[in-house]
């Protein structure tokens, strides 16, 4: 049995309690001491020892994680991280080289990629894509709008749409949390419209990664794939 540690409010809660509804063994950490310092991080070694925990969930906001990565991974500790991955080039390679050496799993949450249509469209035709996001001006995590949801699209490149080169990324502020591919085959259109978070393709993604855990299978949704789609969005807003 894994025991799972969330660290993160809002969106952590959430995947607490869809781990509580597959009768995971799952504990929601919280500390009243300031985050990232010495007190808090005690809380925390604390709190994984006595719940013998395995893996560490991480929901918190993107731009403070790397010292929480780090302090994880130092504890021996297997890790699902949320995207985006925003880290600094030389922070990166430390926390890639960290994993290696310790021979860790870490995971990156990318659902999307659990798509059903996804996986039973054939490509060959397919002539151009059109992925559509939706982004705030302002959001409470500092970070750039785009990377959000940007990154769930890149994900869906990466694994699906890489051969395919004309990709075109069309932003709007309508529909809250808006992401829809559109496949152009010659005149015909496939509209595959995933906006809401859906809870099933989130199961689909901790059946995968306790599968790669358990019988030591290559996970692709890692460190290096994750911190890729955060260069990729990245190249795309600066164009």
């Amino acid at each position: 049995m894994i025991n799972y540690c969330i660290i993160g409010k809002g969106w952590g809660q959430r995947i607490y309690k869809i781990l509580k509804n597959l009768k995971k063994k799952v504990y929601l950490f919280e500390s009243s001491k300031e985050y990232g310092s010495k007190e808090y991080f005690n809380d925390l070694r604390n709190f994984i020892i006595k719940k013998k925990i395995l893996f560490v969930w991480i929901a918190t906001p993107p731009l403070y994680r790397f010292r929480l990565i780090n302090f994880c991974l130092n504890e021996n500790l297997n890790l699902i991280l949320e995207k985006p991955i925003i880290l600094k080039k030389n922070q990166f390679i430390k926390l890639q080289n960290k994993i290696k050496f310790k021979k860790k799993y870490c995971f990156v949450h990318f659902e999307y990629v659990f798509l059903n249509r996804l996986k039973n469209i054939s490509y060959n035709s397919i002539k151009k894509i059109n992925m559509h996001f939706h982004h705030l001006k302002k959001n409470k995590h500092k970070i750039n709008p785009f990377l959000n949801n940007g990154t769930h699209l890149v994900s869906l490149k990466k694994i699906y749409f890489n051969k395919i080169k004309k990709i075109n990324y069309f932003v709007t502020e309508g529909r809250k949390n808006f992401r829809k591919v559109e496949l152009i085959k010659n005149k015909k259109k496939i509209n595959i419209d995933f906006t809401n978070n859906n809870e099933k393709l989130i199961q689909k993604f901790i059946f995968y990664m306790e599968h790669r855990y358990k019988f030591k299978k290559k996970n692709i949704l890692n460190l290096k794939f994750g911190y890729k789609c955060t260069e990729d969005i990245n190249k795309i807003i600066k164009s």
